[in-house]
């Protein structure tokens, strides 16, 4: 968001400053279980979730989607407090809020769930299935449908689409993705990054072309143990933790209110640096992706061919690259303007033009490249996910 466009704005703009994970996740405290004193965190670990699965029932034509509840035991590996480093520390204006302390380990930043002494209620949760818990690991692993059953009958009909396979191995792999530090349980992340969020930002961008299309994903009745920062990445503006008196200089240009949430302090060698045009690209992806998932009501041929573009942009998400991705966005956009059925994607149109052309604007005002006007060669399986996009 440039200086133009606060400057279009009418009224009083007001703004909030605010610190955000670049997965956009921000993890909540975990209440405390009533089964916690029975775990030890050496052992392997329960997970209860649920899994989708779409059946043909006898005497039926059509498949029926319900969820089915299972479990997965995982081992999370334990860290000394003193192998791990201080990198960053987040601090609240609240004298009462403690500071968040992110520490690296094994080459990695690990952000703390809740406070110490919080391992055991998180994993007791997990064990028992709590959305709050369960959804921190992968939110496709919770129920996003009312009807639940069991595997056995589902069993009596004919199964077309199983989603245990991948739940298990998103599981297993989200498991890679915590750790345990003397009874407190750290999730992997990112570089902490500053978000200059506009309250006046035009709200059928940030709530009526996606929050509504969100809302028929997951439901108004799941509890997940984060705030989910990705509207706020997506559509404010992003800043490194050493960049607070650029942000301090860019609204110095506007008269506005401003709400300050945090600060961050970087407590060692800057390690991870991240670019703030990437993590913002990466967080409109991620919204992308979700609302590329909303099903419509199209012909089988265009049904076929959309299908075939989703699974091109789930390819482009396990990119290392970032630039895979921004070209990922650009095709589909280049895709959505020639395909005879746009008016049914006319949320994903508008919201891949505004995002696109947002961050081209960001970087046009800092004098950079973005990642949709960068060249830079890509690896070679790199290269073949973009060569497949053209397809």
């Amino acid at each position: 968001m440039g200086i133009e466009m606060i400057q279009k704005l009418q009224g009083q703009p007001s703004f909030s400053i605010t610190v955000a994970p670049p997965s956009g996740r921000r993890p909540r405290p975990i209440l405390r279980h009533g089964a916690e004193t029975h775990l030890c965190l050496t052992d392997p670990l329960r997970v209860t979730y649920h899994y989708p699965v779409s059946y043909i029932r006898p005497g039926r034509k059509t498949a029926s989607r319900v969820w089915v509840r299972d479990h997965e035991f995982i081992q999370v590996r334990t860290a000394r407090r003193s192998e791990t480093t201080p990198a960053y520390r987040i601090v609240s204006p609240d004298a009462e809020r403690q500071p968040v302390e992110i520490v690296e380990f094994d080459n990695r930043l690990w952000w703390p769930i809740g406070g110490h002494n919080l391992a055991v209620p998180f994993f007791a949760a997990l064990a028992a299935g709590d959305s709050s818990a369960v959804s921190l690991l992968g939110t496709s692993l919770v129920r996003t449908g009312k009807r639940v059953t069991t595997i056995d009958a589902v069993n009596a009909g004919r199964i077309v689409d199983d989603g245990r396979i991948k739940a298990a191995i998103d599981i297993q792999r989200a498991a890679d993705d915590l750790l345990i530090v003397e009874n407190q349980i750290l999730m992997a992340d990112g570089e902490p990054v500053y978000v200059l969020w506009n309250h006046r930002i035009d709200p059928k961008l940030t709530i009526r072309s996606c929050y509504d299309f969100i809302e028929t994903l997951y439901g108004a009745d799941i509890d997940f143990g984060y705030d989910d920062l990705t509207t706020a990445l997506t559509f404010g503006t992003v800043f490194a933790p050493t960049e607070l008196e650029r942000l301090a200089s860019l609204l110095r240009t506007v008269d506005a209110d401003i709400a300050r949430h945090a600060t961050i302090e970087v407590s060692g060698i800057r390690k991870f640096g991240s670019d703030p045009l990437e993590v913002q690209t990466d967080a409109a992806f991620r919204k992308l992706l979700r609302l590329a998932a909303v099903p419509r009501r199209l012909p089988r041929a265009a049904a076929v061919e959309v299908r075939q573009k989703v699974t091109e942009l789930q390819q482009a998400a396990s990119a290392s690259s970032t630039l895979v991705r921004a070209r990922a966005m650009q095709a589909h956009l280049d895709w959505l303007e020639l395909f005879p059925w746009l008016s049914s994607f006319h949320v994903e149109h508008r919201f891949l033009k505004h995002v696109i052309g947002n961050i081209r604007e960001e970087g046009n005002r800092r004098g950079v490249f973005t990642p949709f006007t960068k060249f830079e060669p890509l690896t070679e399986e790199e290269d073949a996910i973009v060569g497949a996009l053209a397809i």
